[in-house]
């Protein structure tokens, strides 16, 4: 939808604005949902703002069953890092169906939640839904993730994830794989907060949301 597209709407409807990787022309919202808090504060959002996280793509709730070696890196191309040297695989999934990006999980025993560096990743990760996290989650698949904004706000007191500085993602994949018990837990926790997460979840959320405005 254009700009312009946007602002004739709201003149004549109440608009509700679902940040997800586009920010809005300045336009006349009756509310604005963000997938985390720290990016509606990101974002400096006015007026009325709700919170909705992310839905994860396991709407079967078959989770996965690949060994914890099965080391994986899910996303678009623009953010592929590059090969770690642990003879990972890497799917890029950038317009592709939901059943294949759910193969991909599942396929997948531990995940690399990283992306390359760039003045892009600065603005990108402002109002990130942490969606690589929560698809972890969706899945049941322990993960390595980067420090930023919305995994730390999704883990936070969840331990579902183990939080990484980019020099240290191989170690810290390398001691994980090492010590079976702590990558249960994970798989154990994710397990836990999966269904916070599904599509039904969520849905359930907009619509008490959406009918309180």
């Amino acid at each position: 939808m254009r700009d312009e597209e946007i602002l004739r709407l709201t003149e004549r409807e109440r608009v509700v604005w679902d940040y997800i990787d586009r920010v809005p022309p300045p336009a006349r919202f009756v509310a604005s949902i963000v997938s985390t808090r720290a990016a509606g504060a990101a974002l400096n959002l006015t007026g009325t703002v709700l919170h909705i996280p992310h839905h994860h793509c396991n709407y079967e709730r078959v989770f996965t069953r690949a060994k914890p070696d099965a080391v994986t890196w899910i996303g678009h191309k623009l953010w592929y890092p590059g090969p770690l040297g642990l003879n990972e695989s890497a799917f890029f999934v950038e317009n592709s169906e939901r059943e294949h990006v759910a193969t991909c999980y599942r396929s997948s025993g531990l995940l690399l939640n990283t992306r390359l560096q760039s003045e892009a990743t600065v603005s990108h990760v402002k109002f990130n839904s942490g969606i690589k996290l929560i698809n972890a989650i969706g899945f049941a698949i322990p993960s390595i993730s980067l420090c930023e904004p919305a995994y730390v706000e999704i883990a936070e007191s969840k331990d579902c994830t183990v939080f990484s500085e980019e020099a240290n993602v191989v170690s810290d994949v390398l001691e994980l794989l090492a010590n079976s018990e702590r990558y249960r837990q994970l798989q154990q926790q994710c397990l836990s907060l999966s269904e916070e997460y599904h599509i039904d979840t969520i849905v359930r959320r907009y619509r008490r949301k959406l009918a309180s405005l």
